[in-house]
Order: structure tokens, then sequence, then C-alpha cells
């Protein structure tokens, strides 16, 4: 009759144990997700921040075209003015 009274508590302390062990492997992943998660969220602060530096620069090269621009029309009046000019002491 001792025997019986043990083979239940050996087949509980086994389940106990592959319990146990589900649990870590479980837990072990649970932490790898976070660690995913943790580097995802850095990689989408570094694209952000990259994003708004890529919006600034954007920003600066059309403040530089539209300056560049006036110049340009700038420099058409003159050389259409200096052609006027040359064309009137032509004549």
């Amino acid at each position: 009759i001792h025997d019986f009274q043990q083979i239940p508590t050996f087949i509980s302390s086994t389940k106990v144990r592959e319990l146990e062990t589900e649990v870590e492997a479980e837990q072990r992943r649970g932490v790898d997700a976070v660690k995913g998660v943790r580097k995802y969220e850095r990689r989408v602060k570094e694209l952000t921040y990259q994003t708004e530096e890529d919006k600034k620069n954007v920003g600066r090269l059309q403040d530089l075209v539209d300056k560049l621009q006036l110049k340009v029309k700038s420099y058409k009046r003159h050389a259409e003015e200096a052609e006027e000019a040359a064309n009137q002491h032509m004549s």
C-alpha cells in the first residue's frame, strides 16, 4: 500500500517540473519579446528623428532654391537691360 501512495507524488512532482520548465520557457520568450519591442521602439525613435532632420534639410534647401531663383531672375533682368542698352547704342 505504501508504494501506491508514492506513485501519485512522483507523477505530481514530475508534472510540476514539466510545468516549471514550461513557465521558464514562457518567461524567456516574454523577455525576448520585450527586448524585441524595445529594439523596434528605438528604431522608430531613430527613424522619427532622421525624418525630422530630413524635413529641416529639405526646408533649408527649398529656401536656397528660392533665393537662387530670385538671383537668376535678377540676372536675367540685368542681362535684358544691358542688351537693350547695347541695342540703343548701336542704333
